[in-house]
C-alpha cells in the first residue's frame, strides 16, 4: 500500500508540474502576442505619419510653386508690356495704348477669350513677341514660363482670332462707277486698281545685300503693287517668275474676258 501511494503521489506532482508548464506557456504565448500587436500598432502609426507627413510637403510645395509660376508670369507680362512703351515697342512692336486697343478687337470681333489659365492679354503679347523676334517655342517656355503645348495652342488661337479681324481691318477697294469724271479713272469702268512693279527699300544681311542692290546703289527688293484710285497699297506681291505666270493667268482668266 505505501508503494502505491508513493506512486499515486508522484503522478500528482506530475499532473501539477505540467499543468504549471501549460500555464507558463499560455501566459507566455498571451504575452508575445500582446508584444507582437504593440510593434504592429507602433509599425503602422509611423508609416502613417510618414504618409501624411510627405502628402503635406507636396501640397506645400505645390502650392508654393504654383504661386510662384503665376507671380513669374504677371511680372514677365508687366515688364514687356506695361513697363514703358519703350520696353513695349522694343518686345512687340506696338505701345501700350495700341496693345490695349489690339486686345479689345481680338476680344470683340476675333472671339477670343479669356479661361481660367491664360488671360488675352498674355495670350496677345506671346503671340506678338514670337511674331516681333521670331523665336522658337522652346525660347517662349523660358521666356513666359508656358509649357510648349500652351504657345502652340495660343499662337493658334491669337491667328484665327486676328484672321476675322478682316472686314474691320481690311478695306476693300471700290470699282470705278459707271459715272466716274475722274479724267484719270473714268475709262476704266469697274476697275479696282492699277499694279505696277515697284522698289521697295528693305534691311537685309551684309552677306545679302548684292542681291538687293539696285543700278542706283541702294538696298531694296522689286515688288509687285496694287494700289486704289487714291493711291493707297490694297496688295503687294514679291517679284519671281511666278509672277509673271499669275499676271497671264488673271488676263486670260475666263470670267475677266467680259470685264
Amino acid at each position: 500500500m505505501h508503494h502505491i501511494y508513493l506512486i499515486i503521489c508522484i503522478i500528482g506532482q506530475e499532473m501539477d508540474r505540467i499543468r504549471l508548464t501549460t500555464r507558463l506557456r499560455r501566459q507566455r504565448r498571451q504575452e508575445l502576442l500582446e508584444w507582437f500587436n504593440d510593434v504592429v500598432r507602433v509599425v503602422v502609426f509611423i508609416v502613417v505619419s510618414l504618409w501624411i507627413i510627405m502628402v503635406k510637403r507636396q501640397r506645400d510645395r505645390r502650392q508654393i510653386r504654383h504661386f510662384s509660376s503665376n507671380v513669374n508670369r504677371s511680372s514677365i507680362l508687366h515688364r514687356y508690356v506695361y513697363e514703358s512703351d519703350a520696353m513695349s515697342i522694343s518686345q512687340i512692336r506696338m505701345t501700350r495704348l495700341c496693345f490695349k486697343k489690339l486686345c479689345d478687337m481680338l476680344e470683340t470681333y476675333g472671339g477670343l477669350r479669356t479661361n481660367r489659365f491664360i488671360s488675352i492679354e498674355e495670350q496677345v503679347a506671346i503671340f506678338l513677341h514670337i511674331v516681333a523676334h521670331n523665336v522658337k517655342n522652346r525660347v517662349m517656355i523660358c521666356r513666359f514660363h508656358r509649357s510648349g503645348d500652351t504657345i502652340s495652342r495660343v499662337v493658334s488661337r491669337v491667328c484665327n482670332a486676328i484672321i476675322r479681324l478682316h472686314p474691320q481691318l481690311l478695306k476693300k477697294p471700290e470699282p470705278v462707277p459707271d459715272n466716274s469724271t475722274d479724267q484719270r479713272w473714268k475709262w476704266f469702268k469697274n476697275c479696282l486698281g492699277a499694279l505696277d512693279e515697284t522698289y521697295i527699300k528693305c534691311k537685309v544681311p551684309l552677306e545679302d545685300k548684292p542681291r538687293y542692290r539696285t543700278r542706283k546703289n541702294e538696298i531694296a527688293t522689286n515688288v509687285l503693287g496694287v494700289c486704289s484710285q487714291d493711291m493707297q497699297f490694297i496688295y503687294v506681291l514679291p517679284v519671281s517668275n511666278y509672277v509673271h505666270k499669275l499676271t497671264n493667268h488673271v488676263i486670260t482668266h475666263p470670267m475677266l474676258q467680259d470685264t
